[in-house]
């Protein structure tokens, strides 16, 4: 019986090493002579042995259970039940990032709670999936640096092409100084990065909204602005809904022209009214936006 829970043990810790990032769902079977306390310290040996406050709490208590709450796909909640004479429990937030090789499992942090305490669910950080959906973003100095530096609240992707093999992605930090940084991905590589800082452009955000909003007429507030690049040039983008249609201007940076493109609410069902916002969300959109810009070229020629 000693030689098959130790074969037991042997695949077990084999599996985790393999599967890191997974290895809390791994349960052995019932009846293999594992305790909840085993599994617990087989599942996260490699996790918890550089934490001295989950250490020194499991070494002082014990473990008499443990559970999981599951946040997302990358964070979860670990709750250790001591299994000593303790009033409270110690729960750690956990997140896994990267992907394949690259996976990693991570502690963000630890406290201890009343054993009936439960902690509420943080809601997720804007670049919580970020890394998640670019993982090779995490290898571009620009876009890391730019994410270090100015702490972007916003991002958004849209396929720029019909198999979707490629896409424009871009982060926002708008506080104090409008900045962007915005990246074409193609099948999982960064082909060019560009940034924009208000700062360096004669129409500034707040002036680009009192543009648009001038055209508009109405008191309607902007669901969206940010910037798009043609032959390394930027435009600011100020969209609106108003009722069923989405109105989406083009204001240039340097000299505040302004070019619009007028897109009536789609509907996916009788009744239902779905708005799809254009700036980034697909080719048409900015081939509107080329047939704009050469139609005012052509009548600045005659």
């Amino acid at each position: 019986m000693k030689k098959i829970e130790l074969i037991i043990a042997y695949l077990l810790i084999i599996t985790l090493v393999v599967t890191p990032a997974f290895a809390e769902d791994l349960t052995p079977p019932p009846g293999d002579g594992f305790s909840r306390a085993e599994i617990f310290r087989l599942q996260h040996m490699y996790l918890i042995e550089e934490n001295q406050e989950i250490m020194d709490f499991i070494n002082t208590f014990g473990i008499s259970d443990y559970e999981i709450a599951y946040i997302n796909r990358t964070h979860r909640y670990k709750y250790i039940i001591p299994k000593g004479n303790c009033s409270k429990k110690l729960v750690f937030l956990e997140i896994s990032k990267g992907s394949d090789e690259k996976w990693k499992r991570e502690i963000v942090w630890v406290r201890q709670i009343g054993m009936n305490e439960t902690i509420p669910f943080e809601p997720s950080g804007p670049l919580d999936d970020f890394f998640t959906a670019h993982p090779e973003a995490e290898n571009n100095d620009t876009i890391v640096s730019f994410i270090n530096s100015y702490d972007p609240r916003k991002w958004k992707e849209t396929p720029t092409d019909m198999n979707q093999t490629s896409s424009l992605v871009y982060l926002v930090a708008d506080r104090d100084v409008f900045r962007e940084l915005m990246f074409m991905e193609q099948k999982g590589n960064i082909s060019w990065v560009k940034t924009f800082n208000e700062l360096q452009v004669s129409v500034d955000k707040e002036q680009a909204l009192h543009i648009a909003a001038k055209e508009m007429n109405s008191s309607v507030s902007p669901v969206d602005i940010h910037v798009v690049f043609r032959d390394s040039h930027p435009f600011w983008v100020v969209t609106y809904i108003t009722g069923p249609a989405v109105t989406t201007f083009y204001i240039d940076t340097d000299e505040g022209e302004i070019y619009y493109y007028l897109k009536d609410a789609e509907t996916d069902e009788p009744g239902q009214s779905s708005y799809k916002v254009p700036g980034f969300s697909g080719m048409f959109t900015l081939i509107a936006f080329g047939v704009s810009l050469w139609i005012a070229r052509e009548r600045g020629k005659s």
